[in-house]
Formats: structure tokens, C-alpha cells, sequence
């Protein structure tokens, strides 16, 4: 069940409603005398079951998205390129101006991770 949209299921009407009657048609053409049972347990795991089957075998699954890693991104790669270089001139040689190089290329690096993470 984890694979069905529903987000697509509830902003559909007619789709959920469609859904609804084969769920009631389906359970209905069960037998009663299964439906009429003591065992309430019984009466619900077929509830379930019916459910689950009209709803692998009619709604809309999943879209699935490629799973890309933000930290494969050329862009990531070349802002994490730069920080480094930028990084080691501020280490071997520590000024103001490297210090505020080393502070904007972190922020590129943060803004390509936020740019990749979007698409």
C-alpha cells in the first residue's frame, strides 16, 4: 500500500470515489455467512484484504524519482573544489581577505547544495 499515490487518490474526487465502489462491490461479493461470522477478526482482515487488492489493482502508484545525491552535482563538486583551495591559502597564510574568501566560498558551497537539492 505504500506504493499508491495517494496524494493523487485524495485531491481526485472521482478517482476516490471510484475507489470507494469497488472497495464496497468487492466486499459485498463476499459470502455472508463469511461477513456473518462471530469472529469479528475474520469479518476485518477481509476488509483489509479486499481493500489492499482494489487498491494495487486500480490506483495510480508512485511516480519514482531518481534518487541523485545533491554531493554529485558538478556544481557541488567545483564549490567544494574552490573552498578547498580556498581554505588551504587561508591556512597557510591567514589574512582578512582570505578569511572573507573562505566565508563566500562556504556560502557558494551551502548555495549549491540548496540549488541541488531542488531539482
Amino acid at each position: 500500500m505504500k506504493r499508491i499515490d495517494w496524494k493523487e487518490v485524495s485531491s481526485n474526487k472521482e478517482l476516490s470515489k471510484n475507489f470507494t465502489i469497488q472497495v464496497y462491490n468487492k466486499f459485498q461479493s463476499l459470502s455472508t455467512a463469511e461477513i456473518d461470522t462471530e469472529n469479528i477478526e475474520d469479518v476485518y482482515d477481509s476488509l483489509i484484504k479486499s481493500t489492499e487488492e482494489v487498491a494495487l489493482a486500480t490506483l495510480p502508484k508512485k511516480k519514482s524519482r531518481a534518487q541523485s545525491k545533491p554531493s554529485a552535482s558538478p556544481n557541488v563538486a567545483d564549490a567544494r573544489s574552490k573552498l578547498k583551495s580556498i581554505s588551504l591559502d587561508y591556512h597557510k597564510a591567514p589574512t582578512q581577505a582570505r578569511k572573507v574568501q573562505l566565508i563566500m566560498a562556504k556560502k557558494a558551497l551551502d548555495d549549491a547544495y540548496l540549488e541541488a537539492e531542488a531539482l
